[in-house]
């Protein structure tokens, strides 16, 4: 993907596209709600991570097994622990800028930012008001790091972005390159999902 002042002659771009949101880690702090994960409540974050994204193009949906691996693999990085949840909602946020700044230049603008990666989310039908109790949260753990903001990828028709957007400082529009394969009918409306990790 790139933002969408960017060109390139050969793409083949949808008409939809993805969203990355910047939250400011430092003015959204708020308690540490709900608890950290363990590998016992990885069936009821499964179950809602994948009816969050379930009509999202491009969502793999997680088993139990997969979910696992990921949050396992490099538990320096990502862990059990750094995947807060409720009953209903969960945020899982990888603090990137523990070891990594991120530079921006662009039109002669110079901007240095240490970040945090919403990995994971999602909630329930009606609990989003745990999701952004849980993103404070995630915003506030962050901020007591050092670092000054959490991005987390979205797209206006998918689950929480109305709330996302309100809580953002700054949305950042990428184009999706499909490289030849066609848009799905009604993409627009079912919303993008796009692994951070791998961005």
């Amino acid at each position: 993907m790139l933002p969408c002042s960017e060109a390139s002659p050969a793409r083949h771009d949808w008409s939809t596209h993805q969203i990355r949101a910047q939250l400011p880690c430092t003015s959204l702090a708020g308690p540490q709600i709900g608890r950290p994960a363990t590998p016992r409540d990885a069936p009821r974050i499964v179950e809602i991570l994948n009816a969050t994204h379930e009509h999202d193009e491009m969502y793999l949906p997680y088993t139990v097994e997969s979910f696992t691996a990921r949050v396992e693999r490099s538990p320096r990085d990502y862990c059990w622990e750094r995947v807060r949840m409720t009953d209903r909602a969960v945020v899982g946020v990888w603090p990137a800028g523990d070891t990594v700044r991120f530079i921006i230049e662009s039109k002669g603008k110079r901007v240095e930012s240490r970040r945090g990666l919403a990995l994971d989310w999602g909630f329930v039908a009606g609990a989003e008001d745990e999701f952004e109790a849980l993103l404070r949260a995630q915003c506030g753990w962050l901020a007591n790091r050092g670092l000054d903001r959490l991005s987390l990828f979205t797209s206006e028709a998918s689950a929480g972005y109305a709330g996302v957007r309100e809580l953002s400082s700054e949305l950042e529009r990428y184009v999706v390159i499909s490289f030849g394969i066609p848009e799905p009918p009604g993409a627009a409306t079912r919303g993008l999902y796009v692994d951070p990790i791998y961005f």
